[in-house]
């Protein structure tokens, strides 16, 4: 799982997403909308697999047959990713790509990899999918009636940007 570095930057502000929800609150909500955007964010990188802030992915994977892709892109140069064996040994596998690196060897055994991923600018149309769950969890905020966690509307762009073979 990724591990978050704080203080996070949020991709979006308080004010944008306030303004965005047409929540005329003065500061009262700061704190739930400060959550809902928090809380947005993660279930916008859970559905692309994408990390929308700065965060170090530590990640242990068994023995991939064929090409193994590194999760929670896009991958950043520096520091260069850190891949071990199951012996602790640092090991440099074949690795194509950028963004999203896969790995082209055939590993034995269980191995691990520490490498650095998030945006450094948030694409656009992931920002307002963001706004959209915020808004989403601000209008149903305490409704147990929809059993919906994420709004349609952010899927919809979510599923241009993913990450995720199977995206349902």
């Amino acid at each position: 799982f990724p591990v978050t570095i704080w203080p996070v930057t949020e991709p979006v502000t308080l004010a944008t997403a306030k303004l965005y929800a047409r929540a005329q609150t003065g500061n009262t909500e700061d704190d739930l909308f400060n959550m809902f955007i928090t809380s947005a964010r993660m279930a916008i990188e859970k559905l692309t697999g994408l990390s929308l802030i700065a965060k170090t992915a530590k990640i242990t994977f068994e023995a991939p047959v064929g090409m193994f892709s590194l999760p929670y892109g896009p991958v950043k140069a520096s520091p260069a990713p850190v891949y071990k064996d199951s012996q602790d040994n640092v090991i440099t596998p074949t690795v194509l790509g950028y963004d999203y690196p896969v790995i082209q060897d055939e590993l034995n055994g269980v191995n691990t990899a520490e490498y650095s991923v998030g945006f450094t600018t948030v694409p656009e149309e992931l920002k307002v999918a963001l706004l959209d769950q915020v808004v989403f969890l601000y209008e149903n905020r305490g409704d147990n009636s929809d059993t919906a966690t994420v709004c349609s509307k952010a899927q919809k762009i979510c599923q241009r940007y993913s990450r995720i073979a199977f995206f349902s």
